[in-house]
């Protein structure tokens, strides 16, 4: 039953390709007919799109900063918290991840050889592939280089001055909200450092912390890894001669 399953599959398969192959050139036309509506519907509603986004943003920073000490108590009281949290069960951790990758290095070793094999094979049909249809891909890769370079020469006019008009419009814009940018981010920084030096010592205590303690767990399984590592080597290399 199983080979007439997989000729019925590669039937439906081919016929499903066949298809698509055929009505290549209708989807293709209509998928460049729908991206080029969307881009005019883009351009023609950018200038509405452009002012939206800045008077959004302008919001976001004016909120952020308003709530900004409430913001960096919050955030330090979890690193904090989590900071503590691994600190208590670091050693557990660093057991439960090497137990993880022992194992997964000992699966693989046990399947190498047919992993190598597979590979290979895989490799293989994809170069038999390259090669037979090689002049195929030449040749299509050249039909669409030389008509990028066509439709960039028709363009390349609009392009320029699409370029030279956005950059004016940039310009303006940034010219007219300079001044209360850099009033708006000046206070911004210096909330920001207020904040943080009034917890840098508490941040550079735990920070002391954290550190002892991943020196000692890491230390305290230096043996281990290494004996194991031994261990594996020796199956890798079993495996492979095999």
């Amino acid at each position: 039953a199983l080979p007439k399953l997989i000729e019925a599959g590669i039937m439906i398969i081919m016929a499903l390709i066949d298809g698509i192959i055929k009505m290549l050139p209708a989807i293709i036309d209509g998928i460049i007919q729908i991206v080029t509506a969307l881009i005019d519907a883009l351009i023609t509603s950018l200038p509405l799109i452009i002012d939206a986004g800045i008077k959004l943003i302008m919001a976001l920073i004016e909120g952020i900063i308003q709530i900004l000490p409430q913001l960096i108590d919050a955030t330090i009281q979890i690193v904090m918290a989590l900071i503590d949290a691994l600190i208590k069960n670091l050693p557990k951790i660093i057991d439960a991840g090497i137990k993880l990758l022992m194992a997964l290095i000992e699966g693989i070793i046990k399947v190498l050889p047919q992993l190598i094999m597979a590979t290979i094979k895989i490799i293989m049909a994809l170069i038999d592939a390259l090669i037979k249809n090689l002049p195929k891909i030449i040749e299509a890769g050249v039909k669409l280089l030389m008509a990028l370079i066509q439709g960039i020469a028709k363009m390349s006019g609009k392009l320029l001055k699409a370029a030279v008009d956005l950059i004016k419009g940039m310009i303006s814009k940034i010219g007219e909200k300079a001044k209360e940018f850099a009033i708006k981010g000046a206070l911004l920084i210096t909330k920001l450092i207020t904040g943080v030096t009034d917890k840098a010592g508490e941040l550079g205590n735990k920070a002391k912390e954290l550190g002892k303690k991943i020196i000692d767990s890491v230390s305290s399984g230096a043996k281990n890894i290494f004996n194991e590592g031994k261990e594996i080597a020796k199956k890798l290399i079993d495996g492979l001669i095999n």
